[in-house]
């Protein structure tokens, strides 16, 4: 606990010294404060020429209840004056209530606007279509953000009065919200994830799949993992839950996202932000089952144009677990392919104890009403020790040879990780409702060393010792470095239709070297065993320009995109001249969303969309891995890329205000699939016959399923998610 409590003091005074605004706490009824987060702004011109007015009286009027004659009324809740370029910012509004908000300034008429901030899910999901984020996958947030936070455009003063239609932006938040092509589970209130990571969390959202490694699987296939709607090379055991406001489950991406990710879609974990006026922040702590500690707080403060934020935390983790292997080999030493030889069985009792840290913070600069700038870093360290016995037996079943066998292996094993990020957005907001352009930068760096101890004894079936002991090390490095830059621009053509596009640039670097040595019997030495040795060094680019075009009708909307990407792959081992490069040209990735909206309670939707799972480096070099002596892997040089062609059927019926079911159909084709292989070789090495597994194309294959959710609400204080 006390590693980061430097940094904890560190951060509260960083927030201490900035000046805290007031905020507005009227009261109604005698009752508790009205909650006051709610922001308005805009720009006052001149109807006739364009021009800003300058120093125009813009006034808030609202219910407010005085404490001291015990009763309410309409009243002057806040006020602002125009500046130089005819801008204007009201914060702190309730969001309970009608408003009335006035404009005037001598020679002109003035203008008056009734608005309100009554928060109904309801009404937004009807207008929702497929969600909008600031970082090009929080469409939960970002859709939150807008209900409180509006630009209401440019207020025009003329001699007629020209009163502005009333703003009423209602919103209740859900557990879930289905989206045009995604789910977005909020799991910011969620108690049972509190003081856990990522993974605890994922284990919560229906038809993701996390196995006791922590992979993650959706439909049998492994998802790209986004942070704030861009990939992280951040592991879901390195993010903690209580930095998570919601998980957004893209089961069918469309042209906007990465066409690669092949069969397993996107789940994009969207981090809190915050942008309340003034002071605001929370501390936690806690102890899980096993006496870990859990400690970790977020911050903010927000004066006139500056919003700062900061968060840290730690986390003590210990897990036991037990795995159990049951192998059997069907084929070899000369037999027919159908004879069973051995039989094995493995036991892998576990425990694995550490800690992860992690500091997050950065800034918002409000430059003016619609151009935002916002900066922010992270580090992260985290150190895991594991220890584990692996008894294996083994039972030949082949004459001639010992019956049965066992060997007993030790293990101590450490993993050090250190991570350093950055992003660097800008956001402008034009006057139109709805059009926007983001261009962001954004930089993630992991590094690593992995050591291992094995001490390996093997029996005969009297327990009699028949080999001597076998000592061996393992010491490994990886480090990686992931750049993306990115631009996007939305836009409504019309009142019933949308376009975006955007280009994205992705470049990653990675170097890995591992290296294994064995206890000499004659020396007392560890000699290193050159031939087990690994390093080696790739980078991998990718290029691309997407666009979309969307148009709603009265029951039908749709969406149509098209995405184009070029690549080019490079890799090379450190020790040797044999280097490898894979480039691929341009190619189209198509995508289509159809809505059609029957009814208040029925909507069916329609998806397809083409992606490309390209072959990574570990399936592309043409090296032996033989850290695992029952799993010996090799890459295949000659894989081709895999193409998937996707297509999903959704029906949703809303029963009743919060109680919701889905079902989703889904098909999928894919050419060129890239999958497992075994092969059998003698091998030089190790002086005998052994399986390897390797990669190959095969010419296609068609996979389909059904998915069945519902949404049940209990009185309106227990929701059922399945």
């Amino acid at each position: 606990m006390n590693r980061f409590l430097p940094l904890f003091l560190f951060s509260l005074f960083f927030l201490n010294i900035l000046t805290v605004s007031a905020q507005y706490s009227g009261s109604r009824g005698g009752g508790g404060a009205a909650a006051t987060t709610g922001h308005v702004y805009g720009k006052v011109i001149d109807s006739a020429s364009g021009k800003p007015i300058e120093y125009a009286v813009v006034e808030v009027l609202g219910f407010k209840y005085d404490t001291v004659k015990h009763s309410g009324g309409t009243a002057l809740i806040t006020g602002d004056l125009t500046r130089g370029n005819g801008d204007f910012s009201l914060e702190n509004l309730p969001l309970k209530g009608e408003l009335t908000i006035k404009f005037s300034s001598l020679g002109y008429k003035p203008v008056e606007l009734k608005f309100g901030f009554n928060l109904d899910y309801q009404k937004l999901k009807q207008k929702g279509g497929g969600g909008n984020s600031d970082n090009g996958g929080g469409g939960g947030s970002s859709a939150m953000l807008s209900m409180t936070d509006k630009d209401i455009g440019n207020i025009r003063l003329k001699s007629t009065t020209n009163i502005l239609k009333g703003v009423t932006i209602e919103a209740d938040r859900p557990d879930v919200e289905i989206k045009l092509d995604k789910k977005i589970y909020n799991i910011e209130k969620n108690i049972t994830v509190t003081g856990g990571t990522a993974e605890d969390a994922l284990k919560t959202i229906p038809s993701v799949v996390v196995d006791l490694d922590g992979n993650v699987t959706m439909r049998n296939a492994s998802p790209q993992i986004f942070v704030d709607g861009r990939p992280t090379t951040l592991t879901i055991d390195q993010i903690p839950a209580d930095a998570i406001e919601s998980i957004e489950v893209i089961s069918n991406p469309s042209a906007k996202y990465d066409a690669s990710g092949g069969m397993g879609g996107i789940i994009n974990i969207v981090l809190k932000k915050n942008r309340k006026a003034g002071y605001n922040g929370s501390i936690r702590a806690g102890v899980d089952m096993r006496g870990k500690t859990v400690l970790g707080g977020e911050f903010n403060v927000r004066q006139g144009k500056i919003n700062a934020f900061v968060s840290i935390g730690e986390h003590e983790r210990e897990s036991i677990s037990q795995i159990s292997t049951n192998r059997y080999n069907l084929g070899g030493l000369g037999q027919a392919a159908s004879v069973p030889l051995t039989n094995l069985f493995q036991t892998d009792p576990s425990v694995m104890t550490g800690y992860f840290g992690y500091l997050r913070g950065g800034f918002d600069y409000f430059i003016n009403n619609r151009n935002t700038l916002t900066i922010s870093g992270n580090v992260g360290k985290a150190h895991f020790n594991t220890s584990d016995v692996l008894n294996t037996v083994t039972d030949t079943l082949h004459p001639g040879f010992t019956p049965t066998s066992t060997s007993i292996r030790n293990t101590t094993s450490g993993r050090d990780f250190n991570s350093l990020g950055g992003s660097i957005l800008f956001k402008h907001l034009f006057p139109k409702e709805g059009r926007d352009w983001t261009a962001d930068v954004n930089y993630n760096s992991n590094g690593g060393n992995t050591t291992g101890a094995y001490v390996t004894n093997y029996y005969l079936p009297d327990g009699i010792l028949y080999r001597p002991e076998v000592q061996q090390q393992q010491l490994g490095y990886s480090s990686s470095q992931f750049i993306t830059a990115q631009t996007d621009f939305e836009s409504p053509l019309k009142s019933n239709i949308k376009i975006e596009a955007g280009l994205r640039a992705s470049i990653k670097n990675y170097n890995a070297s591992n290296s294994s040595y064995i206890l000499s019997p004659l020396t007392d030495q560890f000699t290193e065993l050159n031939q087990f040795g690994v390093n080696y060094t790739f980078t991998d680019q990718v290029y691309a320009a997407y666009g979309t075009f969307g148009q709603e009708f009265k029951k039908i909307s749709y969406q149509a995109g098209l995405r184009l990407e070029s690549s080019l792959y490079s890799g090379a081992f450190a020790d040797s001249t044999t280097k490898y490069q894979y480039q691929y040209p341009i190619i189209p990735f198509p995508s289509l969303f159809v809505t059609y909206h029957a009814n208040d309670k029925d909507d069916i939707q329609f998806s397809y969309t083409r992606r490309i799972n390209r072959p990574s480096f570990f399936q592309l070099i043409p090296a032996t891995d033989y850290s695992d002596s029952l799993n010996i892997k090799r890459g295949n040089p000659s894989l081709k890329p895999e193409f998937v062609n996707s297509l999903e059927m959704s029906y949703l019926k809303t029963i009743s205000r919060g109680n919701t079911i889905m079902f989703t159909a889904f098909y999928k084709e894919s050419v060129n699939l890239i999958t497992n292989y075994q092969e059998t070789e003698m091998n030089s090495i190790l002086h005998r016959e052994i399986v390897v597994n390797t990669y190959a194309n095969a010419q296609s294959s068609n996979s389909y399923g059904g998915e069945l959710t519902g949404r049940v609400s209990i009185k309106k204080v227990v929701d059922l998610l399945g």
